[in-house]
Formats: structure tokens, C-alpha cells, sequence
């Protein structure tokens, strides 16, 4: 019989072989990290601190590093910062250079809302606390809020939000009776009455479209309300001469 040296042989490596994969596997998972490396993903720190993003690295009452990496729980930690109100989304994880990688998105505020405890709306229309850490310039929501205004003043701010010349237009969003909306001016004393959150992309158009004219023709200083309420017009009450 004749014997298959390279069979013996293969096999013989190939077990050689799993067992410094099981011996290295074994030994990464007792080394302990040596450092913790908290990246914040888009714009800089603003609402979060690093500070603030270690004090939820603990595991049972622990900061992580004084664990073995297979002790430590990367998906609870996960869990603890997407928990937090700030923040959009957290990813953790370890790489073979003895570090715990934190990546860290923050929300973003789009408007503050006056209340008796005031607070900001995300960009998706979420409550966000105000910070100690950050004040963010933002549109003021105000008047009667309640849910559905608050739902309505939000279509309303994003739509500015994302037009770079209404952003520097508009100041602030007022909340009236039955769903009803006011736009606040930076700059000129007329009130610009928007009426219901609805058809908005077409009634900020044409507010734009205003806008250029009564540039043009240096108008603005005679109006007091620009209305509209009305998807297809715009109705412009001038000042009453004294």
C-alpha cells in the first residue's frame, strides 16, 4: 500500500495551521486596549465633549480599557451613546493596534423652540435638549405650539433650512390659531403671513419671487404684510401714510 506523504503532510499543516490561528485568536482577545480613539463624524464637537462621550464608555462601573477586549461589550456601548440625545448614530468597534475606535454623529438642530422648557428640533423633527456646551443659531419657533403646530412650523423650517437665500431671509416662525403660520424677516418690518403648512415649496417660491422685484424696485420699506396664504398670488398690503 502506498502511503500519500503529501496527504500526511497537508494535514499535518493545515492543523498546525488552526491551532495558531485558535493560540493568536486566544491571545488578542486577553490583551486589554490601550487607547480610545473618539472621532466625531461631519461637523466638530458641538453638543458632545469628549469628556462626555467617556463617561458612557463604562461597562459595570468601569471604563472599558481596564478590560480584556473580549470582556468588553461593544454592543452596549453602542446602545448607551445612540441613547443619548444627541447623538444620531455611534459605531464602535477594535482594531489589531490595541485601540477602541468610537465614531460619533451628532444631531443636527434646525430650529429652537420657546417653551416653558425650551428645546431644539432635529433635522428630523425630534425634540433635542439645549446644551451647556453649544448654542446653535438657529430659526425661533414660537406662538401657540402644540403638536401639530409644532409639526407644521418644522415642514416650514426645513424648507428654509435647505434654501441658502431664505436661511439668511428668515429669522423665526410664529405659531398661530388653527395651524396657522407667520415668518419672521431678518431684516425688514413687514410680517409675512404664510397661512396653512401647506403647498409650501410653491409659496416659498413665490416669496422669492417677490422678493427680487421689490429689490429691484426698492420696495420693501412700503409694505406691512405680505400674504401668502394663497398658493398661486401674492397679496401685499402697503403702510398706511401718515
Amino acid at each position: 500500500m502506498k502511503i500519500n506523504w503529501l496527504l500526511i503532510k497537508n494535514t499535518i499543516l493545515g492543523g498546525f495551521t488552526i491551532f495558531l490561528v485558535g493560540f493568536t485568536n486566544k491571545r488578542f482577545d486577553a490583551r486589554k486596549p490601550e487607547r480610545i480613539n473618539i472621532v466625531f463624524e461631519g461637523k466638530s464637537k458641538q453638543f458632545m465633549t469628549d469628556s462626555m462621550v467617556n463617561k458612557l464608555l463604562i461597562q459595570k462601573n468601569r471604563n472599558v480599557s481596564s478590560f480584556s477586549y473580549s470582556e468588553v461589550d461593544l454592543n452596549g456601548i453602542e446602545h448607551r451613546l445612540k441613547n443619548n440625545p444627541y447623538v444620531r448614530d455611534a459605531q464602535v468597534y477594535m482594531t489589531i493596534n490595541k485601540t477602541i475606535e468610537v465614531e460619533v454623529t451628532q444631531k443636527t438642530p434646525i430650529a429652537r423652540v420657546a417653551a416653558d422648557r425650551a428645546f431644539y428640533l432635529d433635522e428630523a423633527g425630534n425634540k433635542m435638549p439645549l446644551s451647556p456646551n453649544f448654542s446653535a443659531r438657529v430659526i425661533l419657533i414660537d406662538g401657540m405650539i402644540d403638536k401639530k403646530n409644532r409639526d407644521g412650523a418644522y415642514a416650514l423650517v426645513r424648507e428654509i433650512n435647505n434654501d441658502p437665500f431664505l436661511k439668511q431671509i428668515f429669522i423665526g416662525v410664529q405659531c398661530l390659531e388653527n395651524k396657522r403660520f407667520l415668518l419672521i424677516p431678518r431684516k425688514f418690518d413687514y410680517e409675512v403671513y404664510f397661512g396653512a403648512a401647506v403647498d409650501v415649496k410653491q409659496k416659498l417660491k413665490n416669496y422669492k419671487s417677490f422678493f427680487q422685484y421689490a429689490e429691484m424696485k426698492n420696495l420693501h420699506n412700503q409694505y406691512e404684510k405680505i400674504n401668502l396664504q394663497f398658493k398661486n398670488q401674492i397679496v401685499c398690503t402697503k403702510k398706511i401714510k401718515s
